[in-house]
């Protein structure tokens, strides 16, 4: 964030928020250039962020309290950019927060997550052990007259039967 001039990042793009905190509740992840990060998550959210987020406080929110949240969590902060806030948020958001400079950089987090450290690239290792998992079911199951949606079913229960948590996308058969 400091090679960017930011003092703090706002991700609410459900791609990033999983990409920082390995979890798929989604929410709001605020990333302050010093100190902990925050996941803020609505009440129904809380108890698989609680369980799968990783590098962050997670919080609470109810959805009429969001921009006062956010304007608490980054009150002293400065330069604060955010990957997706809607226009309503941000109107919100900058009446709060009179002396912070906010900057749409949907661009950060694609430029993270273009290198790769050693997490990443065993998980790409494991995504690529299940999908040979996958095409193997495939093989199995593959005859003239077996519909796409049940080779698309044999593909997803080999992945998850062998520690899948989900799909990056849905399984494609044509």
């Amino acid at each position: 964030l400091g090679a960017e001039k930011l003092d703090a990042f706002v991700a609410t793009s459900p791609y990033n928020v999983r990409y920082y905190t390995e979890g798929t509740s989604g929410g709001v992840l605020i990333a302050p250039l010093d100190g902990e990060a925050t996941l803020l998550v609505n009440p129904l959210e809380e108890y698989a962020a609680l369980d799968q987020a990783k590098g962050c406080n997670v919080e609470r929110y109810i959805q009429p309290d969001l921009p006062a949240r956010l304007a608490e969590k980054l009150g002293g902060n400065r330069s604060v950019g955010f990957d997706d806030l809607s226009h309503q948020l941000l109107g919100k958001l900058s009446m709060q927060l009179t002396r912070a400079s906010l900057a749409q950089r949907a661009d950060l987090a694609s430029k993270q997550r273009r290198y790769k450290d050693e997490r990443e690239v065993k998980l790409m290792e494991e995504a690529g052990r299940l999908a040979d998992v996958a095409m193997d079911a495939l093989r199995e199951k593959l005859a003239v007259g077996v519909m796409e949606y049940e080779l698309a079913a044999t593909a997803s229960y080999g992945m998850m039967a062998e520690g899948a948590e989900s799909h990056s996308f849905d399984p494609i058969v044509a």
